[in-house]
C-alpha cells in the first residue's frame, strides 16, 4: 500500500514538474515582448559615440502615412515605437495585441537616398582575408552600395510588412503552442507507462522509451513555431502587397535587393560568406526552415504584381 502511495506521489510530482516546465517554456515566447521589450531594444539600439542614433524625420513621417495606409486602429497605431536598428535589416517585435506594444527598428541606409550618401564605414564588411581591402569603386562594390539605397515604395512596403506583422496574436499562439507541444511529450510518456507499465521496466528502456517521448514533444515544439513564423511571414507580406500595386512593386524591389545584398556579400566575404548566403541569394538553412526563403517571398510578390496587372486589362 505503502509503495503505491509513492508511486502516486512521484507520478503527481512529474506531472507538477512538467506543467510547470511546458508553462514556463510558453511564458518565454511572451515575455520578451512584454515586460522585456525596452531591454530588447537597447540591445538592438544603434549607437554613435554613446548615444542612440535617432530616426530621421522623413522617415518617421512616412512610417506615419504608412500606418494609414494600413488601415490600422488609432489605438494599434499608437503603441508603435520607432527606433534606428544596428545592421541593416529591418527589425521588430512586440505586439499591438500585448501590453508592451510593439517597436519597429528601421536600418540606417534607410534615410538614403542614392548611393553617394552611402557610409562605408558603417558598412563592415568582413572581406575575404586573402582578397585584401574591398574596393567599394569596383563593379561588385557599387552593386553593394546600390542595394542599400530603396525607392520609397520599396520602404513603405517594408514598414507596412513590419506593422502587419505586429497586428497579429503570434506571440499568443506560440505561448500557447509551445506549452501543449511540450506537455503532449509528457503525456505521450506517461500513457506508454501506464500501457507497459515502464515502471517496472529495465532502467535503459525507460530513459529510452522517456528520451524518444521528450524528443517528440521537443521537435514537435519547432516545428509548431516555425509554421506559426512562416505563416505570418506570408500574412504580413500579403497584407502589404495588398494595399495597392505601387506597395506590392516595392516589395518586389525589396526583395531583389536583399537578394542582390546577401549575394555582394556571398562574394566579398569568400568561403565564410559561402556558409552564410546561397547562389540565389537566400539565406543558408541547415535544418529548421523557420523563415520562408527570400526567393519564394520575391516570386509571391511577383504574382501579385501580375494579378494587378491583369486586372488592368
Amino acid at each position: 500500500m505503502n509503495r503505491l502511495a509513492n508511486f502516486e506521489t512521484r507520478r503527481t510530482v512529474v506531472g507538477v514538474a512538467a506543467l510547470i516546465l511546458a508553462g514556463g517554456a510558453g511564458s518565454l515566447q511572451v515575455l520578451p515582448p512584454t515586460f522585456l521589450l525596452h531591454k530588447y531594444k537597447e540591445f538592438m539600439q544603434m549607437y554613435r559615440e554613446g548615444f542612440e542614433v535617432p530616426v530621421p524625420t522623413d522617415v518617421a513621417r512616412l512610417v506615419d502615412e504608412v500606418k494609414v495606409d494600413c488601415k490600422i486602429t488609432d489605438k494599434d497605431a499608437a503603441v508603435f515605437e520607432l527606433f534606428t536598428v544596428f545592421g541593416f535589416n529591418m527589425f521588430s517585435a512586440g505586439s499591438t495585441k500585448l501590453r508592451g506594444g510593439a517597436i519597429i527598428g528601421i536600418p540606417y541606409n534607410f534615410r538614403y537616398k542614392d548611393t553617394s550618401e552611402v557610409d562605408v564605414s558603417l558598412l563592415q564588411v568582413k572581406a575575404d582575408p586573402d582578397a585584401g581591402d574591398f574596393d567599394y569603386d569596383s563593379s561588385l562594390g557599387k552593386k553593394l552600395l546600390s542595394s542599400l539605397v530603396l525607392s520609397e515604395n520599396a520602404k513603405r512596403f517594408a514598414f507596412a510588412r513590419e506593422i502587419h506583422s505586429r497586428c497579429t496574436y503570434r506571440y499568443l499562439g506560440s505561448c500557447f503552442g509551445t506549452s501543449l507541444t511540450l506537455l503532449s511529450g509528457y503525456m505521450l510518456g506517461a500513457s506508454l507507462n501506464n500501457r507497459f507499465r515502464l515502471n517496472k521496466a529495465p532502467v535503459f528502456l525507460k530513459v529510452g522509451a522517456y528520451s524518444v517521448c521528450g524528443l517528440i514533444g521537443l521537435v514537435s515544439c519547432f516545428m509548431l513555431n516555425d509554421a506559426i513564423n512562416i505563416y505570418c511571414e506570408d500574412h504580413s507580406d500579403g497584407k502589404a502587397a495588398d494595399i495597392s500595386e505601387d506597395y506590392a512593386r516595392g516589395g518586389v524591389e525589396f526583395y531583389e535587393k536583399e537578394m542582390l545584398k546577401n549575394k555582394c556579400l556571398r562574394r566579398v566575404m569568400g568561403p565564410e560568406g559561402e556558409k552564410y548566403y546561397t547562389l540565389k541569394g537566400n539565406l543558408h538553412k541547415w535544418i529548421r526552415m523557420n523563415r520562408i526563403p527570400l526567393s519564394t517571398r520575391l516570386d509571391s510578390l511577383k504574382e501579385r504584381v501580375k494579378k494587378y496587372e491583369d486586372e488592368k486589362k
